[in-house]
């Protein structure tokens, strides 16, 4: 499923990115080019091997850049898995508003 991004996520993300890793920012903005993707399909867009993408997907994930969006099946596999989204930069402050860690976006 693909949605359109908010204008606010990729404001956000011009802002983070100079704050995150260079794999995990590789990542990010191939899931903001997609939108929406399994980890599969990162791995295909970037020709990565797939325990690359999974890691810093997971990373992301523990940083509340991206969230689960829905669960598909995969075309590849035929599994049932989680396809990704970044997070809008108000999801991100609302979960974060609590740990001191709103400083990412500015």
């Amino acid at each position: 499923m693909k949605t359109k991004m908010q204008s606010t996520s990729l404001i956000a993300y011009k802002d983070l990115k100079n704050t995150i890793g260079a794999k995990q920012k590789t990542v990010l903005t191939m899931l903001f080019n997609l939108i929406s993707a399994t980890n599969t399909e990162l791995a295909e867009a970037l020709n990565w091997p797939i325990n690359c993408v999974t890691g810093r997907v997971n990373e992301l994930v523990k940083q509340h850049l991206v969230k689960e969006l829905d669960k598909v099946k995969c075309t590849s596999t035929g599994r049932t898995v989680i396809e990704w989204i970044p997070t809008t930069e108000e999801e991100y402050k609302a979960l974060n508003s609590n740990q001191g860690q709103g400083e990412l976006f500015k």
